[in-house]
């Protein structure tokens, strides 16, 4: 028997795993550990004697599963996870956007006013219709998003499936 929660069930991020074992906490971190030598568990990192880490791939945007297993009391255990994003992909992003347009903006004010003796000298110009032009790059991104959530979600599903099948 076990359970995920349903709130955001198309989005991975935040995602509670729970999977019950009929095995005791130490056989369950040894099945888990050959799971992931057999290479079914991408980004095992094994965290103390009862916790690790696997990759959730996302394509671009990797999310980790942070999990722990604890004895449940009537002999077997209990692994509760929990899937969280990884920051690196979204700071990136984020920080190219936002630090390339101002630079896009200067540079082609400055293009515009070298070549073009028609084109008012004031930025301001500039910045009123290139700015939002680079606004139209924002659904591109949140589609990817979107799309990465979906990936994410098939991917904690098959991890959370071969977890089942190696703990029983």
């Amino acid at each position: 028997m076990s359970g995920t929660d349903s709130a955001g069930a198309g989005r991975p991020d935040n995602r509670r795993l729970v999977i019950k074992s009929s095995h005791g906490a130490g056989e369950v971190m040894a099945r888990v550990s050959a799971l992931s030598t057999r290479g079914k568990l991408p980004g095992f990192v094994k965290r103390g004697e009862r916790a690790f880490e696997a990759t959730v791939f996302g394509e671009p945007y990797d999310r980790v599963l942070v999990a722990g297993v604890r004895d449940s009391g009537d002999g077997g255990s209990v692994i509760e996870g929990e899937v969280r994003l990884k920051r690196k992909m979204p700071t990136i992003m984020i920080v190219v956007f936002l630090f390339t347009l101002w630079p896009g903006v200067w540079l082609t004010d400055s293009l515009m006013v070298t070549y073009f003796s028609w084109y008012p000298r004031e930025m301001w110009v500039t910045v009123a219709w290139y700015v939002p032009l680079c606004l139209l790059a924002l659904p591109a991104l949140w589609k990817q998003w979107k799309k990465s959530c979906v990936i994410a979600a098939g991917e904690v599903a098959t991890i959370e499936e071969k977890l089942r099948g190696a703990v029983g």
